[in-house]
């Protein structure tokens, strides 16, 4: 979703190449044996293909059907609550304004 005025000035047009892409923190995940209850537009399904645990974040790397791996970054309590592990089936989501757009 953007503005019109976005439209105007990245000079999009039906056919045109464009490049997405959703910062980390804003890219949710649930175990996948839940139906996914969110009301993100974007749910994909996934498995954890690896996750970085730092002191005060964990970043979590999602592998989707068709190859592109998906990142989301929270915090080291809701790392705990999710109780997500490498190999786990998940639920990827995200919701359509927190896509950015660019022109090649």
């Amino acid at each position: 979703m953007i503005t019109n005025d976005s439209l105007k000035r990245l000079g999009l047009k039906a056919g045109s190449l464009v490049t997405t892409e959703v910062k980390a923190p804003w890219v949710i995940l649930q175990k996948a044996h839940i139906g996914p209850s969110c009301t993100a537009e974007n749910m994909f399904r996934g498995t954890v293909a690896q996750i970085l645990r730092c002191k005060l974040i964990t970043e979590f790397s999602v592998r989707i059907q068709d190859g592109t791996e998906l990142c989301s970054v929270v915090t080291k309590e809701s790392r705990h609550r999710l109780g997500i592990n490498e190999g786990d089936d998940v639920w990827v989501m995200f919701n359509s304004f927190a896509v950015v757009l660019h022109v090649d």
